[in-house]
């Protein structure tokens, strides 16, 4: 520890040497969250400069170079728990190559942070293949098969959209609609968080929600506000398909989550129309990163956040190899995943190093739930006997609603790609994706493999979210999530934490908002001076030669240290 000390004084002294280098920014996590916050602090500066300038005719706006970011991550790839494979499979002789999805699969078209970034990076969106056109599901209670949509081949697809939509109506018709409602106005409260300016931020999760007047979800359970404002007598909607659908997507049971995740969970089914990214969707984290200029250090895990009391700078190690000196640490991943030390040199002897003491208390540790994306060859699809179909049609998709609070393994079967090109069937020839809780490779799910699919169905490709886990478990999470800022330092730098959004929900968008809110906070620290982009891009890579010469001289200080330790 006394070596770390040392090393960290050396790292502090060479920082402060260079009074005009931009403002450095430590990133820790490559996902949404970390790509998106690098890609808007490389280009706020020129919109915050302009803000500042108008927003005071009586005195100019400061001028200060752009902020120079590091993006560390554990990974040997960018992306957090966004991450697209390519799969090839022969069917018939033919070779088919489909990119799918094992973490998160979709955004909304009214997600507009998540779409706008891929319409500046250039990418090309699709309908995701979960949402093909024509595609059915019913809904599975573990026994029986509770709702069926209609899957006659001889129908056109439009007709039998038509049909569908017709059907979930009149199944739910005195329930529905209220639902809907609620989900719309909570989808479209968010228009007034996107119309706000860049520079504008929120200190807390909890703020930042009720900006838009929906803190209130944050800690009502989704079974309440169901009783209060759906139905107070009929719970077929909330015990079929709505829990069918949080399965889905979160894994847990619908009625005891808090409100606010139970809307965002049913916005897929009933607001706007739903999108993923032709290239898959981790090209949004890779191209905002490389988009953004960042330093990219991957299979790189920080394991020590050092802070120094007296400069307010921060120093990240990985074990006991010195990595960088930061005027601003982000950290933009769970927490619980991470196992950081964070640190402080002491206030009254710098030689000593302690438990950091932050402005304000860390986010409580959120449990995670685990699970398991398998992906699944059927040359013969599903096989409906396994769900006591009483023919041989069965949807492309099967939901498990998990009666009594939960499923023991499979909860989600649906068909990613139809070789046929016909996606109202799922008991023929396809690529089908599994969410499971324990996988399908081994031991009871292997058997269950075999009984979900007709004969010949092997499994592809199998990824257990598990570090933290995919999602958190929210049962019982009431929306204290503390707040965006750990620790304040300098000139708007400090010690943030993006993913304290993650309390209050979890999804593409929600990490681009707090991406964008706490590239805000940073920026309202280091306003610009408008100087144009290329002089900006100059002055950015000024600053970062000059970091790299200072982190050099680290080393070198650094080695002579050990050296005269040695001696």
């Amino acid at each position: 520890m006394v070596a770390l000390s040392i090393r960290f004084l050396l790292a502090v002294f060479l920082l402060r040497a260079s009074t005009s280098c931009s403002q450095s920014v430590g990133v820790v996590g490559s996902g949404i969250s970390g790509s998106f916050l690098a890609h808007y602090l490389s280009s706020s500066s020129s919109s915050s400069s302009s803000s500042s300038s108008s927003s005071s005719s009586s005195s100019s706006p400061s001028s200060s170079p752009p902020p120079v970011v590091s993006v560390y991550d554990k990974s040997p790839v960018p992306g957090g728990r966004v991450k697209s494979v390519n799969l090839t499979v022969s069917h018939l002789g033919v070779a088919h190559t489909v990119t799918v999805e094992l973490g998160a699969s979709i955004a909304f078209s009214g997600n507009k942070l998540v779409s706008a970034m891929a319409d500046d990076l250039g990418l090309v969106k699709r309908v995701p293949r979960e949402d093909a056109s024509g595609s059915t599901f019913s809904l599975y209670n573990s026994t029986d098969l509770v709702y069926r949509q209609f899957t006659s081949p001889l129908l056109p697809t439009f007709v039998l959209n038509l049909l569908n939509k017709a059907q979930i109506v009149a199944s739910f018709y005195d329930t529905l609609p209220a639902l809907s409602k609620l989900t719309n106005s909570a989808a479209s409260s968010l228009d007034a968080f996107y119309a706000s300016p860049s520079t504008s931020f929120f200190p807390s999760p909890r703020s930042l929600w009720a900006s838009i007047n929906l803190s209130h979800y944050l800690s009502l359970p989704f079974s309440a506000l169901y009783e209060a404002s759906v139905s107070s007598t009929s719970t077929e909607l909330l015990t079929t398909l709505s829990a069918a659908i949080t399965r889905n997507n979160y894994n847990q049971d619908g009625g005891t989550i808090p409100s606010l995740v139970g809307l965002i969970s049913h916005v897929p089914l009933l607001s706007g129309f739903l999108f993923s990214i032709e290239s898959g969707n981790d090209s949004l984290p890779k191209r905002a990163l490389a988009a953004s200029g960042a330093d990219l250090f991957l299979s790189t895990p920080v394991t020590t956040v050092l802070f120094d009391v007296h400069s307010k700078t921060f120093s990240l190690y990985s074990g006991e190899a010195f990595l960088s000196a930061h005027d601003t640490v982000v950290i933009a991943a769970p927490l619980a995943s991470l196992g950081i030390d964070f640190r402080s040199v002491s206030p009254w002897d710098r030689s000593v190093v302690e438990e950091m003491e932050f402005d304000e208390p860390l986010p409580p540790a959120l449990s995670y739930r685990t699970t398991v994306t398998t992906f699944v060859y059927a040359p013969l699809g599903i096989n409906p006997a396994h769900y006591g179909a009483t023919n041989s049609i069965i949807s492309s998709a099967v939901l498990y609603t998990c009666p009594g609070g939960g499923c023991e393994n499979v909860f989600t079967v649906s068909m990613l790609h139809s070789f046929s090109g016909d996606y109202r069937r799922g008991d023929a020839a396809g690529i089908f994706k599994v969410f499971s809780n324990v996988g399908l490779l081994t031991g009871e799910g292997s058997i269950e493999l075999r009984s979900i699919f007709r004969e010949g169905a092997k499994v592809l490709e199998e990824h257990k979210w598990n570090s933290p886990g995919a999602y958190p478990d929210y049962a019982g999470t009431r929306g204290d999530c503390g707040n965006f800022k750990l620790l304040d330092a300098r000139n708007g730098g400090g010690l943030y934490y993006t993913n304290a959004m993650e309390c209050t929900a979890s999804a593409m968008e929600i990490s681009a908002i707090g991406a964008k809110n706490v590239a805000a906070m940073i920026m309202g620290g280091a306003e610009g001076g408008g100087e144009g982009d290329r002089d900006r891009e100059r002055e950015k890579e000024r600053g970062r030669g000059r970091r790299r010469g200072l982190e050099d001289a680290v080393k070198v200080a650094t080695a002579a240290a050990e050296a005269a330790e040695e001696l």
